[in-house]
């Protein structure tokens, strides 16, 4: 038995069994009309089949079958992580200042240079291709209001 995989798999299991819980507190509607705790509920499900999916898996192959080619990790991925993880607070708390065009086209400027380590025009094109395209999607056709910040756009 693999443990790291087991415990992380039973956190995992208990985390959408306690967003199931509150998911049922808000109507769920119909397929036609859903509901705002459709997506909720939806996503605890799909949680809990994938970390019943681990679980069992780390049960039945054993610390030899998934562990094969090392999980450790290193100390430059751990830092990965925690930039990424910054990186996607400060966009949450970003957009309110910058407006949602400027605080998307950052972010994922910094995804595409640091996480994907593409090069610098790759990035800022990539970047500026996919701001344009969600602020066209759902600024311009679906009509959602974003934060405009101090660009007023």
């Amino acid at each position: 038995m693999n443990l790291k995989e087991i415990i992380s798999a039973g956190t995992l299991l208990l985390f959408s069994a306690l967003v199931f819980f509150y998911a049922h507190r808000y109507p769920l509607g119909t397929l036609t009309r859903i509901g705002p705790g459709f997506l909720p509920f939806s996503l605890s499900v799909a949680l809990a089949g994938l970390s019943l999916t681990i679980l069992i898996k780390a049960i039945l192959v054993g610390e030899k079958g998934i562990s094969a080619g090392g999980t450790t990790l290193e100390r430059r991925q751990i830092l990965r992580v925690l930039l990424l993880l910054s990186v996607v607070v400060i966009y949450v708390l970003g957009t309110a200042k910058l407006g949602f065009p400027m605080a998307t086209f950052l972010f994922v400027l910094v995804l595409f240079k640091f996480a994907e380590s593409y090069s610098w025009p790759l990035s800022v094109l990539g970047a500026l291709l996919i701001s344009v395209a969600n602020y066209l999607v759902f600024v311009v056709w679906l009509q959602c209001q974003f934060p405009k910040g101090w660009f007023g756009v």
